[in-house]
């Protein structure tokens, strides 16, 4: 599943999480190499959520990779973060208009979907609400939108810019 955002250089604007306070980023450990690491499989990230009870939720990202956008001319780099189903309803960041990820999508085969930042949602679809569900082509595969983050939401766990990670 992704999120998707126009390439900007710069790292900016505050973070905007409604359950902020409530956030803990968990690094794992490697003895062999003596060094904290943010990634984890998702094996083990289930085995956690199975065996957790000091977090009412698990959640993961993998860090902003660029995607190019296909299928209209000319094609356009993007970035992407690509985020557990989850995400969004750990941070208390719902998507306006449409709605964010399912648990059902994470299985494989399922239609690829994606949310869009706002401002990319603005430049791709110039703000229409009738736009959710729409399809859309990275990398040559089709993904249907379905959601967009609102304008004021950022955050600083993914590369932010000016609408969603």
């Amino acid at each position: 599943m992704l999120c998707l955002q126009r390439r900007q250089r710069r790292l900016a604007a505050p973070t905007f999480i409604p359950r902020a306070r409530t956030l803990s980023q968990t690094l794992g450990n490697d003895p062999g190499h003596g060094a904290a690491f943010e990634m984890t499989s998702l094996p083990t990230l289930s085995d956690w959520r199975a065996r957790s009870s000091a977090f009412e939720e698990i959640a993961a990202w993998e860090r902003a990779a660029p995607v190019t956008l296909t299928g209209s001319e000319p094609a356009e780099e993007l970035t992407a973060n690509f985020v557990t189903a989850n995400f969004f309803h750990l941070l208390g960041a719902p998507a306006r208009p449409g709605r964010t990820f399912l648990d059902a999508e994470q299985t494989p085969g399922q239609v690829r979907v994606v949310v869009l930042s706002h401002g990319l949602w603005q430049s791709l679809f110039g703000a229409r609400a009738d736009s959710v569900g729409a399809l859309i082509e990275l990398e040559e595969r089709a993904y249907r939108v379905i959601g967009v983050m609102p304008p004021d939401f950022k955050s600083r766990l993914v590369r932010p810019t000016s609408g969603c990670p």
